[in-house]
């Protein structure tokens, strides 16, 4: 199975923050938590906007990831694997079907799902928790994630780099 994620890897969360306050600058984001970057606005009016359905309904697909994820489901069983809060399920379902995945959406912290054979995400906590497992796991490169580095950790730019990779070892 691989395990998609939806929020910066699928979908520009960042720009919909942005969309939602102008002030709000994403290049200056530098940790997945908010907690380190001079970027506009405080870390709580993000979290807010972070909780909010609006925020969820502005965010736009990155480019080429239709074509991206129907070639990543040629490869195997792909899911979006994804958390978001309680009142924002029902859009993370409909913005999942728009890719053609099946859902696997969770509130609060993602599981480790141990039959995943893949993982991409952004978020370097949840790629540690496949260490030692026999999972691929690539990182969507970002600027709140570019300090991170582990040997299990494959960075790539975007969805269609981590499928030519996959792609590439068939």
């Amino acid at each position: 199975m691989i395990l998609l994620d939806m929020d910066g890897v699928c979908f520009d969360m960042l720009g919909a923050i942005k969309k939602r306050n102008n002030a709000f600058k994403p290049e200056k984001v530098e940790s997945y938590d908010f907690k380190q970057g001079d970027y506009g606005i405080s870390r709580k009016e993000v979290l807010k906007l972070l909780a909010e359905p609006e925020t969820f309904s502005m965010q736009s697909m990155y480019g080429g990831i239709y074509d991206a994820v129907y070639r990543l489901s040629r490869l195997g069983k792909t899911v979006g694997y994804t958390s978001v809060p309680e009142d924002c399920v029902d859009i993370r379902r409909k913005q999942i079907d728009l890719l053609g995945v099946d859902p696997c959406v969770f509130i609060g912290k993602k599981p480790v799902i141990t039959s995943a054979t893949v993982v991409i995400d952004d978020d370097p906590s949840v790629l540690d928790m496949y260490k030692g497992m026999d999972t691929k796991c690539f990182l969507v490169s970002h600027t709140y994630n570019k300090d991170y580095n582990a040997d299990h950790v494959i960075r790539v730019d975007c969805v269609g780099e981590a499928v030519k990779i996959l792609e590439g070892s068939k």
